[in-house]
């Protein structure tokens, strides 16, 4: 077909004309927008909290099933209808009902499970999803835990289940996290209940002597018999106030520190020599990181020294140290081997090696050391 122009030329008309779909939805949504909050039209009212919140049916029926099921079916005769959740949470969740954003960017993570639970309880499927992806993309090492509990009270087990992955990833890691210190014993036993939550033996030994000292007022006896440590009675963990110097034939009647029992552990078992720290003076000592209760400490020469005399000493503070053990060797050879240095059992963090005659106090150098708890005297 042809047709012919002013100018007399002739003109082929296309066969089908394609004309694209023209989108205005931005003015759709910023008018979709004003509605929100608005009692123009509104047509229903929300009780949250203390607030009564304007409401379109239409809008909220179309957009979230949960508000279809409860808008029509037994509407009350004053259009009031009271809602159990916070307001907040609540209020960024309306704010996506009528324009499709979720307003978090300021919002903090414990908020963001908070809003969360509202998207789960109204059913609004991707704005759960998208929520549950951002969540698991803001897990840290120091906010994992807020988020597990924040997840625990809103009943959200699959986000739940995704920060004890995240704990069991980065296990190694996670145990020396101060946040760790803070989490109740609830938590803590299901944590290390779990066999996919990898770490030594040493480092969950640690954590939980730690979380104890935080958490005086728990029972720990559940905690110990997670690592398979043979405490069998409350006396063998305990906590008291000092009560002044002692000598070296009487333990302290008590501590001002929680002691643990780990029997025939060698508790300043130090590979590396990162438990030997330098006091004042030129001082050495070992620092076993914890109290423990221990009866024996065991020495084995490294380097030949001249010194007559060594007092073997423990202290909980650095502050008073208690003699165990003198041992004068009388200008013979130190012996072959491990040389046993056994006391009645009390609570230790420090020990070191002091020449009471000339008070020289860098004597650790010279020796190798185990410290325990033993009956096998």
């Amino acid at each position: 077909m042809t047709s012919t122009s002013s100018s007399g030329k002739k003109q082929c008309c296309p066969r089908e004309v394609h004309v694209e779909d023209i989108h205005l939805g931005d003015g759709l949504m910023e008018d979709m927008g004003r509605r929100c909050l608005s009692e123009v039209f509104a047509d229903v009212w929300l009780l949250v909290e203390d607030q009564r919140i304007p409401a379109h049916c239409v809008i909220l029926a179309a957009r979230s099933d949960f508000f279809r099921d409860l808008l029509y079916g037994s509407m009350p005769k004053d259009r009031q209808i009271t809602l159990y959740v916070a307001l907040a949470p609540f209020k960024v969740i309306l704010g996506y009902i009528y324009t499709g954003t979720l307003s978090i960017c300021t919002l903090s993570l414990a908020a963001i499970v908070n809003v969360l639970a509202v998207a789960h309880l109204y059913r609004l499927d991707e704005v759960t999803m998208e929520l549950n992806k951002r969540l698991e993309q803001s897990l840290h090492l120091n906010n994992v835990f807020m988020v597990l509990e924040a997840a625990r009270c809103n009943n959200l087990e699959e986000l739940a289940e995704e920060c004890f992955q995240f704990m069991d990833r980065m296990a190694a890691e996670l145990i020396r996290e101060e946040s760790f210190l803070q989490v109740s014993k609830a938590t803590l036993v299901e944590v290390l209940n779990r066999e996919t939550f990898k770490a030594s033996e040493d480092d969950i030994f640690w954590l939980v002597c730690e979380w104890s000292r935080q958490n005086t007022q728990e029972n720990i006896q559940s905690l110990f018999s997670l690592l398979g440590l043979p405490l069998t009675s409350e006396e063998e963990v305990y906590l008291g106030s000092s009560s002044g110097p002692t000598d070296a034939e009487k333990p302290p009647k008590s501590v001002p520190f929680l002691a643990t029992l780990w029997p025939e552990k060698d508790v300043a078992y130090d590979k590396y020599f990162l438990r030997r720290i330098r006091g004042s003076h030129n001082e050495q000592m070992i620092d076993l990181r914890h109290f423990y209760r221990i009866n024996c400490v065991s020495l084995i020469e490294r380097i030949k020294s001249v010194e007559i005399c060594y007092d073997v000493q423990v202290s909980c503070d650095q502050q008073r140290w208690d003699r165990v053990s003198r041992i004068i060797p009388g200008g013979m050879p130190w012996p072959e081997g491990w040389m046993n240095v056994y006391f009645a059992d009390r609570p230790v963090r420090f020990i070191r090696i002091v020449n009471p005659e000339n008070e020289r106090k860098d004597l650790l150098a010279y020796f190798e050391l185990q410290a325990k708890h033993t009956t096998k005297l």
